[in-house]
């Protein structure tokens, strides 16, 4: 994707006789953003909580909590994801953390492993939708969106995915007859949340901090980091110092491509900006319609194709400059639209042909794309919903920025 995107532009600036000497200052200038230092923090944080077993103590507690529902197995990967989102915000290090833990007591209780692979790889894309979400982060450096407002929004959203996905798996569970454990005590639920309390803690700092105005996205995403160290590193004495460098050349080997393509990308929206790219598009659709109801759709529609076929950075660095004239016109704030955004390219990670999250799972599973595929369309559905709830109801996303903004 770098060298398409370099090669776009410097082949643009060769053949229309427009000098580089700007391009070095570009792209100096879109990597020397304050906000997006947050993401190998972030990306750190996830791997160490990944790794230092702080999921592993968060399963136990919900086994005891939820695990004598029919089904409790299925409740507790989606339980569990909704507070490893509040750690990591990347959908395939939840996803992940969630199989190695969860998928072998599923496969021990008999649950069909095609099933569990797609319930683990769609509970996984709650991670950049409730905050903190690395997706965010890059769409607030391209736009300038507060970054602590975006995190508000999405957290509405990400719940409703999670509702969603409760009340299709106990649809799942009671058709299917799934399994159950017998009650925990109150001995075993309280050892259990002892165990846990400082996972539990780690979302709860993150999220206070920055809703509350206390620290930055980016001091949050420091604060996640050495919270995490601290307590895998020198309470639960899970992470070793060997295991530690592996995982920062890791992110920084994810990072630097990452970077890469966010300064490519910077400079072929300086192309399409000088090519009157956005104007065209912009005079284009009007062409088509200027009715709201059939723009959403049309929007959703081409992010969701560009979503199977291309990564969410990439996606958002090149499309976003040039929906930002329709945006306006169409009355779409910038926070609802990043919802939006992510909720599509969260479809696209479990969707052919490059989902990411797709060919983690089957990696991890060994169970062919085609079947999973299969087990992911309910799901889908569920985040389709949401999807469409979050386009045509602005408040569902504007309304706990405009309170939280006001206390």
């Amino acid at each position: 994707m770098f060298t398409v995107l370099g090669m776009s532009t410097l082949s643009f600036s060769i053949f229309s006789d427009v000098s580089l000497s700007p391009l070095p200052y570009r792209v100096l200038q879109s990597l020397n953003s304050f906000t997006l230092l947050a993401i190998p923090f972030f990306m750190i944080a996830g791997e160490i909580m990944a790794q230092g077993d702080l999921a592993g103590k968060l399963v136990k507690l919900f086994n005891a909590l939820i695990g004598h529902i029919r089904g409790g197995l299925a409740y507790v990967v989606i339980c569990l994801n909704i507070i490893l989102a509040g750690m990591s915000g990347s959908a395939n290090a939840d996803t992940a953390a969630t199989c190695s833990i969860l998928l072998p007591m599923m496969d021990k209780e008999g649950y069909e492993r095609d099933w569990s692979g797609a319930l683990i790889a769609a509970s996984g894309t709650m991670g950049p939708i409730i905050p903190p979400s690395i997706g965010f982060v890059v769409y607030c450096g391209i736009t300038g969106v507060s970054v602590g407002k975006l995190f508000q929004a999405g957290v509405i959203p990400g719940l409703l995915m999670a509702l969603a996905f409760f009340f299709f798996v106990g649809l799942y569970a009671r058709k299917q007859n799934l399994p159950k454990k017998p009650r925990a005590s109150l001995k075993e639920v309280w050892t259990a949340l002892k165990k846990s309390i400082l996972s539990l803690l780690m979302p709860l700092i993150i999220l206070g901090s920055i809703f509350t105005g206390f620290v930055t996205a980016t001091e949050s995403a420091v604060l996640a980091l050495v919270y995490a160290f601290v307590v895998t590193k020198f309470v639960y004495k899970t992470l070793t110092w060997k295991m530690l460098a592996k995982i920062i050349k890791n992110v920084m080997l994810t990072v630097g491509a990452t970077m890469s393509i966010f300064a490519a990308a910077a400079l072929f929206g300086w192309m399409m900006s000088y090519a009157r790219v956005p104007q065209l598009f912009q005079a284009t659709v009007l062409s088509l319609t200027n009715n709201k109801i059939v723009f959403f759709i049309i929007l959703n529609v081409l992010m969701l194709l560009l979503g199977c076929l291309m990564e969410g950075t990439a996606i958002k660095l090149i499309l976003v400059p040039i929906l930002l004239p329709l945006l306006n016109t169409f009355g779409m704030s910038l926070i609802q639209f990043g919802v939006v955004m992510e909720l599509n390219l969260m479809i696209g990670l479990i969707t052919p042909p490059v989902g990411m999250s797709l060919f983690l799972i089957t990696k991890l599973t060994e169970v062919p794309v085609v079947k999973l595929v299969k087990q992911l369309l309910p799901y889908m559905l569920c985040i389709l919903v949401v999807l469409l709830l979050v386009t045509y109801v602005p408040q569902l996303t504007l309304w706990l920025p405009s309170v939280l903004s006001t206390t």
